[in-house]
């Protein structure tokens, strides 16, 4: 994958995004300067004409905080941009990061509990159903409503999702590589929302080739785009796909903290089994 092009473009807000938000955070809490970067670039984005941004931090830069700082900036632009639709955000993720999220919300954001909602489970539509005022209200309220669900639980739903009914402010996709496919099933029906909006968010934006792209294009389902990157792809016009990248993409690398992060260890711990256990294993063993 060729080096992203640098970020050129100054932010263009009014307000500005971490002067917004700072109300709404827990006291003391500070953002790092890349991470304000990051906020400031994915808001300018996804309240512009291609709404379509991707986060590619690597693990432990804070894209949990990033994601939310973003949604909440978005949000807040519901009292004075009415093109913008209600303050519901859809979050699609691998279901054991979801309580890391709402932990997050409640923790970094201070988010009343009320405003996560869990699409899982066998119970999950009679908990939408019961969500479905307080989601009215959505765009009135001070903080915005995030659905959590995960990629099984659309997959299985299938295209009669009640979520794809819902007005989705935006709709955002953490671990994304997981829809790089485009010809999965998974990718196919999460093109189904009812969004103008996408984030994308994965430490491995690329795993086997360019064409992983394609995944998260087809799902934002602008045609347009789709048939110029197809082309520039089947073409390896790789200058042209790089500058696509470095104007819808945000990536640094753990290198930029600079030693703030510990070093990493590596620990070897011998594990003996029981008695039992050796039993098992020398029957599987014979």
């Amino acid at each position: 994958l060729p080096k992203p092009a640098p970020h050129l473009k100054a932010p263009h807000f009014p307000p500005d995004p971490i002067e917004t938000i700072e109300p709404f955070i827990q006291k003391g809490f500070k953002f790092r300067e890349y991470q304000k970067e990051g906020i400031r670039f994915m808001s300018q984005m996804l309240v512009g004409k291609e709404p379509f941004v991707f986060l590619g931090d690597e693990m432990g830069l804070g894209k949990t905080v990033q994601i939310l700082s973003t949604c909440l900036y978005i949000h807040s632009l519901q009292k004075v941009d009415n093109v913008l639709l209600r303050g519901v955000f859809v979050v699609v993720l691998p279901r054991p990061i979801i309580p890391n999220f709402i932990n997050n919300g409640r923790e970094f954001l201070g988010y009343p509990s009320t405003h996560f909602i869990q699409y899982t489970g066998y119970n999950r539509k009679r908990t939408l159903r019961k969500s479905l005022k307080m989601l009215a209200r959505a765009h009135k309220s001070t903080y915005p409503y995030f659905i959590f669900t995960n990629f099984e639980t659309v997959r299985a739903d299938g295209v009669s999702s009640p979520l794809f009914e819902l007005p989705v402010t935006c709709l955002v996709i953490d671990e994304a590589h997981q829809i790089r496919n485009e010809k999965t099933q998974t990718n196919l029906v999460m093109r189904n929302f009812n969004t103008k909006a996408y984030l994308f968010s994965t430490a491995t934006p690329v795993c086997n080739s360019i064409k992983d792209l394609m995944g998260y294009i087809t799902v934002y389902g602008d045609e347009e785009t789709t048939i110029r990157m197809r082309a520039f792809i089947r073409a390896r016009a790789h200058d042209e796909v790089s500058a696509f990248i470095g104007e819808h993409m945000v990536r640094r690398t753990t290198s930029i903290l600079k030693g703030a992060l510990p070093e990493k260890r590596e620990m070897l711990l011998p594990v003996i089994p029981s008695d039992e256990e050796t039993s098992i294993i020398d029957m599987l063993c014979d």
